[in-house]
């Protein structure tokens, strides 16, 4: 996906790494006036909500809530599986 905003282009890439189990995606933003670049690599790997819990554990987290992702539109129970997580650690 590329866009051009205010005279910021953003070019945003995602690519499937079947090899580690998740999405490599890599973002690239210019502003056009002033000709500073900004890039971000990252990468995205979905997991449960049990899988990642153990993650926090073995990172140290011990004081976390786990919540429903809501968004504005029509609740359909076969697509909506999204969470969000905050921690805090103690």
């Amino acid at each position: 996906m590329s866009e051009i905003q205010k005279n910021v282009y953003v070019l945003e890439m995602a690519e499937y790494d079947e090899n580690n189990g998740g999405e490599r995606c890599v973002w690239v933003k210019i502003d056009l006036e002033t000709q500073i670049h900004y890039k971000c690599d990252y990468f995205n790997m979905h997991l449960t909500p049990d899988e990642l819990k153990d993650c926090l554990v073995t990172a140290g987290f011990t004081d976390f809530e786990f919540y429903k992702k809501r968004e504005i539109r029509e609740f359909d129970p076969l697509n909506d599986s999204g969470f969000s997580v905050v921690c805090r650690k103690g």
